[in-house]
């Protein structure tokens, strides 16, 4: 029988691991901890461990022999005669009960504790911009649609460009795609801003159920330094979700909203912090309990530049978005 394990006890761990994997996967478990670029491969490998376990048992590979076992003549179910040693089952229970004692155990959300220790995030330049991109890639598709179209076999007049003009691309052709240069400070944003203004907003943001328009937490940070686009975000009634996480010192007036922004896996997740301007009494909302803010995004300059404080009209508290996590 210990010969048998011996024979065994490596595909086993390979399948532990395997299931694992698989289970993270399927109930969902694995939204927390890896970007969806990256949870195919969380799946590929669930699906391939169980495939070397079977190498492993049809080559008798894994199992570990002395030299003397070498010598004596194999059996079926023995590779060499080895039997099970302490050290295998030892390697089995460092491989396998760690990870299956911190699924069991480890929550899949931080803590406030968690999340002012790491540090908020307010500055949009210690984050990848998604309101940035989101805005350049409206400004291409605006600037696209209100080129005129060509009737279809109409020549075409030559017309002397002016400096710095870029001519609208030919029917049927796709726009050419523009990357914005950084302005230089004190000039006004060229990602998003130039001679055609702002951005209608409404055009690319959807609408909540009471009509605001949605926005997250990373937008309107990223907003804030863009001197061409904060005309187009003042005034407008938006919803945004995240944690309620009370103010470190004592304000009932004001608290941060909280959204995990994560690049690549869990160890570099950070919290991205809104300060929201308090409606009322906050006594009936839980520590990083799950809220929908509804208001106005206020903009002001403050000393490293200019800020963003939300001030809001009603606070709601919701269930927890399918996906917590920010990209």
């Amino acid at each position: 029988m210990t010969r048998l394990l011996a024979r065994i006890l490596p595909a086993v761990t390979l399948c532990a691991w395997s299931g694992l994997l698989l289970y993270f996967y399927f109930s969902g478990r694995i939204a927390p901890y890896l970007t969806p670029t990256f949870r195919w491969f969380a799946l590929g490998a669930g699906l391939l461990l169980p495939v070397v376990a079977i190498g492993l048992l049809l080559s008798a590979r894994g199992v570990i022999i002395t030299p003397e076992e070498e010598c004596e003549p194999a059996t079926f179910g023995n590779a060499g005669g080895s039997s099970l040693r302490g050290g295998q089952w030892i390697a089995f229970l460092v491989l396998t009960v760690p990870i299956y004692a911190a699924a069991t155990y480890t929550q899949d959300s931080y803590s406030a504790a968690t999340i002012r220790n790491r540090g908020f995030v307010t500055d949009p330049a210690s984050l990848p911009s998604s309101a940035r991109d989101r805005l350049a890639a409206a400004r291409s598709a605006q600037s696209a649609a209100g080129a005129p179209a060509a009737l279809p076999g109409a020549p075409t007049a030559p017309t002397t460009a002016a400096p710095g003009h870029v001519p609208p691309p030919a029917p049927g052709a796709l726009p050419p795609r523009v990357i914005p240069e950084p302005a230089l400070p004190g000039q006004p944003d060229s990602a998003t801003g130039g001679a055609n203004g702002p951005i209608d907003i409404a055009a690319f943001l959807p609408r909540g159920t009471d009509g605001a328009l949605v926005a997250t937490v990373v937008d309107l940070i990223s907003i804030a330094p863009m001197d061409s686009e904060r005309p187009a975000w003042s005034g407008r009634k938006f919803e945004v979700v995240g944690q309620y996480l009370p103010d470190r010192n004592g304000s009932k007036l004001k608290f941060q909203l909280v959204r995990m922004f994560m690049y690549c896996c869990a160890s570099d997740a950070r919290p991205v912090a809104l300060t929201v301007a308090a409606p009322g009494s906050m006594d009936g909302i839980a520590e990083m309990g799950w809220v929908k803010v509804i208001g106005e995004a206020k903009f002001a300059q403050g000393e490293r530049g200019w800020d963003v404080e939300f001030q809001a009209e009603r606070v709601l508290p919701i269930d927890p978005p399918a996906d917590a996590m920010l990209y």
